[in-house]
This record gives C-alpha cells, sequence and structure tokens, in this order.
C-alpha cells in the first residue's frame, strides 16, 4: 500500500470516528436535557405557567409528569386530556391511556375532569381516579360498580369508600381475591365484617404465567398506575415514620439523577468540596431532590452497610448541610469491613450466620414446602431497583396488602418472615452488628424461602 493511500484511509477514519463521538456526544446532551425537563415537570416548586407551558411537551414522560403534579393548572390539565383521547393507536403510537392516568391521580384534579376520566374506557385510567387521594365517597360508590377487578380493589382499599359500599364489595368478592385483601386492610373495615372475610380465606388457584410485557414489576400481572401509586404511597409514609431506615423509597426523574452521580463520585473514592459543588450544582437548588436520593441509599441498610454507598450518601448530606463531608468513623469502618467479609462468603453466608445465632438452623430445619409459593423471581425486587429500593421483608407484606397487586401471599412465607426478624435484621433484638444487619436478613432469605417452594 502506497503512503498516501494510507494516509487517505487513516484520515477517512478519523472523521468516520469524530462523527461517531460527535453523535455520541449530542444524543448523551439530548438525554440530559430530556431527563432535566422530566425532573421540571415532576417537581412542585415549578411555576404554574411553567407546567402549562410543559404540558404541550411532545416527550410522553414530560407530559406524564406534568398530569401528576398537583401543582398544574386546571386549564393544563384539561388540554392534556383533550391530547389523549381514548384510543388503541394515535398518530402510529401506542395508546395514550398514561398521560390519562397520570391526570386521573392528581390529587387537584378538577370534579369535572374526574369525572370523565372515572368513565374512561380504559381500567387503568379509572383505577387512578379510584387511587386518588381527593376522590370523594360519591364517585367511589360508582367505581365499586366497575366491571375490572383493578378499579374494584383500589376502591376498598380507598379509605374514604363508605362502609356500606365496603359491604357491598364483601358480597361480591372472591376469598382469594385482591378486593377480599384491600377490605380487610382498609381502616375503615368493620370488625365483623374483617372477621368474616378472613375466616372466608383461603389459598388461590395457581395464577397463569403473565405475558413477557406485563413482567416488568415483581409481583406478578403487572398494575402499572395502581403499583406505582401504591409503592409512591408507601415511600411518602416510610419516609415519615422511618427516616432514618426506610422499607421502600421511590426516586423521581431529579433524585435518580442525583443518586447516580454521587454513586460515581463515591466510586471514584471522591469526598472533595468539588464533588460536593457538583452535587450542589445538579440539584439546581431543589433539596427535596437531595434528600429523597440520600433517603433511598438509606433503604435496605445500603448507607450503613456498604462503602461506596456509605461515601454517595455522605456526599448528598454534604450536599444538603453546606458543611465538609462527613468522615467515616472507625466504628462504622469496622461494621462495614466486617459485612464484606460476611458478603464474600455468598456459598457460606447462612453456615456463618448459624455460627452467631445457632437458632437459625432450627428455623430452617422447621420449614416444610408450601403449595401455591409464588416463583422465586416474583419475590425479588430486581427488575424495579432503579428507581424503588425496598427490603424483602416489607416488599413481601406490601405484596400481602396490596390492593393494586391483588398477590396473595402464603401466610407461611409471612410466618417465616416473623421469625427471622426476631433473630436477625434490624429489628432484631441480637447485639451483634453483623446480625442486626440488613444483610444478614437478606442472606437469611436467600437460604429459607427457598425451602417452602414445593418444586424445589
Amino acid at each position: 500500500m502506497e503512503v498516501g493511500d494510507w494516509l487517505r484511509g487513516a484520515r477517512r477514519v478519523w472523521r468516520v470516528a469524530g462523527a461517531v463521538r460527535t453523535a455520541v456526544d449530542e444524543a448523551r446532551q439530548r438525554s440530559e436535557e430530556r431527563r432535566a425537563l422530566w425532573a421540571r415537570a415532576e417537581d412542585e416548586d415549578t411555576p404554574p405557567e411553567e407546567l402549562a407551558e410543559l404540558a404541550g411537551n411532545a416527550d410522553p414522560p414530560v407530559r406524564n409528569n406534568v398530569g401528576r403534579n398537583p401543582k398544574t393548572p386546571p386549564g393544563a390539565l384539561r388540554h392534556l386530556v383533550a391530547e389523549a383521547p381514548p384510543g388503541p393507536v394515535r398518530n402510529g403510537q401506542l395508546d395514550t391511556w398514561t398521560t390519562r392516568a397520570a391526570v386521573a391521580c392528581n390529587p387537584s384534579l378538577p370534579p369535572d375532569l374526574r369525572s370523565t376520566l372515572a368513565a374512561d374506557e380504559h381500567p387503568y385510567v379509572r383505577a387512578g381516579v379510584a387511587a386518588n387521594d381527593s376522590t370523594p365517597p360519591d364517585e367511589l360508590m360508582r367505581l365499586a360498580s366497575d366491571s375490572d377487578d383493578l378499579v374494584r380493589m383500589t376502591v376498598a382499599a380507598h379509605p374514604n369508600t363508605p362502609v356500606a359500599t365496603l359491604a357491598r364489595l364483601a358480597e361480591d368478592a372472591d376469598p382469594t381475591s385482591g378486593t377480599a385483601r384491600s377490605l380487610m386492610d382498609n381502616p375503615n373495615c368493620p370488625g365483623e365484617l374483617r372477621e368474616r372475610l378472613r375466616a372466608s380465606l383461603r389459598e388461590p388457584e395457581p395464577e397463569p404465567e403473565p405475558p413477557k410485557s406485563e413482567r416488568f414489576l415483581p409481583f406478578g400481572p403487572a398494575k402499572l398506575v395502581g403499583g406505582v401509586l401504591f409503592a409512591q404511597r408507601l415511600a411518602r409514609q416510610e419516609e415519615e415514620d422511618h427516616p432514618a431506615d426506610p422499607g421502600i423509597a421511590v426516586l423521581g426523574p431529579r433524585s435518580g439523577l442525583l443518586k447516580r452521580q454521587a454513586m460515581t463520585l463515591a466510586a471514584e473514592g471522591r469526598e472533595d468540596r468539588e464533588a460536593v459543588d457538583e452535587l450542589v450544582q445538579r440539584a439546581e437548588g431543589h433539596d427535596a431532590a437531595l434528600r429523597r436520593a440520600a433517603l433511598w441509599l438509606r433503604c435496605d441498610g445500603q448507607a450503613s452497610e456498604q462503602l461506596v454507598e456509605n461515601r454517595a450518601h455522605r456526599l448528598l448530606q454534604a450536599a444538603l448541610s453546606g458543611e465538609a463531608v462527613r468522615e467515616l468513623t472507625e466504628s462504622e469502618r469496622q461494621i462495614i469491613d466486617e459485612l464484606e467479609s460476611l458478603r464474600a462468603r455468598s456459598d457460606d453466608g447462612f453456615n456463618a450466620l448459624v455460627e452467631k445465632e445457632p437458632r437459625m438452623r432450627a428455623v430452617a430445619d422447621a420449614i416444610r414446602p408450601v403449595e401455591g409459593m409464588p416463583p422465586q423471581d416474583e419475590l425479588g425486587v430486581e427488575p424495579i431497583r432503579s428507581w424503588v429500593a425496598i427490603s424483602f421483608p416489607f416488599a413481601t407484606r406490601a405484596m400481602s396488602r396490596a390492593p393494586v397487586l391483588g398477590r396473595r401471599v402464603p401466610a407461611a412465607l409471612l410466618g417465616l418472615i416473623d421469625q427471622l426478624e426476631g433473630l436477625v435484621g434490624p429489628t432484631s433484638a441480637s447485639l451483634d452488628p453483623v446480625l442486626r444487619s440488613h444483610l444478614a436478613m437478606n442472606i437469611a432469605v436467600k437460604y429459607c424461602v427457598p425451602l417452602l417452594d414445593p418444586a424445589r
């Protein structure tokens, strides 16, 4: 090959590589801009006039976040519904029910628009109205007669549903249904009715395998609107009741960006002032997003039991307080090192726990298989780890009472978790910091829960 030919070829390769780099940079920039818009549309501090403008954005996630935002003006909500009429396909796009469902969940929904959405042809939209905290009793009474199970389950769980309507739902509810479970967990359900439902409760028939497209929630057939609402409602309550160690935490677009940036900085070993300033700049004055990102890292013991997560949490706390990053104490480092050693014994972790707490072996030996156990992959939370952090005990109890998920959790599984929590995990009485860790609970669950499966 001549030198001239080689140089011309090299120049072509260089130009192509430059074009690829430019395209990647532009795509990354567009992605960052989209996420910033998602965050603005979700943020309750965004001015109403800006939310009204964002309601006309072409990006569906932006419109959906505007639809959920309680500060969105009524006129913008009406525009969103008018621009997202029912129909399986519109302009070559998928069904626009997600926008209508987002508006249906808005606590500031005008009464006339609420009535319109309560009669929507898509059940997830009607379920959004039924889950809305501002929906009045008379609307819930009408929705109690809905033909869709999800809608009735959501009505049965609503604290505004009249007692007479609860009784009517109980008459029609199958003992294995999510509606019956929701009724029992409703704080307004009369004691006599609750006991009657509990007495008639029986194990359900095995559910058919859901279509692959519906497996994006870990609790069986996906109930998108209800599932998201239920998770957000639980997360708000946990943030209020247990801010130091929440059972569940949910990220939004802005807090998700902050959490990822904090983890990236922490993985690089950064604890300097410049790293904190990067987070402050990304937060753009939204302290609530910083708090939510930090809360997410406290869930399931991440910040207290893993070194990188601990550093990311301290970075976020410094961004919130304006102070320097707090140094890791010697006792904290010692506990994290011990837990890392336990984590390294992945195949032998349960035996390591038995060495510290011999009663664990007796619990495992007493486990007997139970018919109707959900598949093991449905009891995990990995499919939604990107936006939800949740502990296994909390997730399982949430499944057992979720009005919108309708998953029947065998009593044997709940009983097993009660036994394990008496010996390991943050709620145990143990004085050993390793036994009191979330990691210890997760190891115990990973070993013991499969023993309940008769197919094992």
